[in-house]
């Protein structure tokens, strides 16, 4: 498959989806993967947006997207080796969105030194446009990475001056219920340690919807369209759930009255 890569063309585009499928949920495939030195032809691929095809590169970014899932060795990796700006130029092209904002998720997961990376390559504005996309796949990557991103404090201002607070609470009460997680996490890591995001976030009428989700099942895992690390505001990446991320928002919405 590897090989493959290095032919371009349709045969490129086979493999890269190959790649992707065979690195979701398998660390063994994984450690594969990266052993026949697959990472520097996929982000050559990347590079070459004239000899790959925009669908080729969209199988690039969800094999990225899997091979980074909670590793932050990979995650520094592929930073290095140039990603991220590649990742977020085909956020403001036409196409699939689900495979590219599913690898900024995961580089961005736990990683401040990415996080960072993936807001100054311009990333906020095409995700904030995401929030409000037909595609519900697409919402629900959109949020999950400006979750992660609004980890960071200094992304924070950034993301809402982006105005992604009031398309991110509409998606608390029609979003997917990964939609509805990833918005109500992403609220919260923007009102975590901000006074004045709190008062923002409350009188956009946050607090009803939020209140809403607690009444939810927790789920038995992770609820997330595509395999991708997510940051929560407690620093961690574990989750529980929509209602969990809903109870984060409104504790620290209380603080603020």
């Amino acid at each position: 498959l590897v090989a493959l890569l290095k032919q371009g063309g349709g045969a490129a585009e086979q493999a890269a989806g190959a790649l992707m499928n065979l690195a979701s949920n398998s660390a063994e495939n994984q450690r594969a993967i990266v052993k026949a030195e697959a990472m520097p032809r996929l982000i050559e691929m990347l590079k070459d947006a004239e000899g790959n095809s925009r669908r080729a590169r969209e199988y690039v970014a969800g094999a990225l997207m899997n091979l980074t899932l909670k590793h932050p060795q990979m995650q520094v990796e592929v930073a290095k080796a140039g990603a991220i700006p590649l990742l977020v130029s085909m956020l403001k092209d036409n196409g699939q969105m689900e495979e590219v904002a599913g690898a900024l998720t995961n580089l961005a997961d736990s990683n401040e030194a990415n996080q960072l990376a993936v807001v100054n390559a311009g990333a906020v504005e095409p995700l904030v446009k995401l929030l409000s996309s037909c595609c519900s796949s697409a919402q629900e990557e959109a949020a999950g990475t400006l979750m992660n991103l609004s980890a960071c404090a200094a992304n924070k201002e950034k993301v809402v001056k982006a105005g992604a607070v009031e398309p991110l609470i509409k998606l608390l009460s029609t979003g997917s219920s990964g939609c509805r997680e990833h918005a109500a996490g992403a609220l919260a890591n923007l009102a975590n340690g901000v006074d004045a995001h709190q008062q923002l976030i409350g009188e956009a009428g946050a607090a009803t919807p939020l209140l809403e989700l607690l009444a939810l099942p927790k789920p038995a895992e992770s609820v997330f369209g595509m395999p991708a690390g997510i940051a929560c505001v407690t620093g961690g990446s574990a989750s529980g759930g929509a209602p969990a991320r809903a109870a984060s928002a409104l504790s620290l919405l209380s603080k603020h009255k």
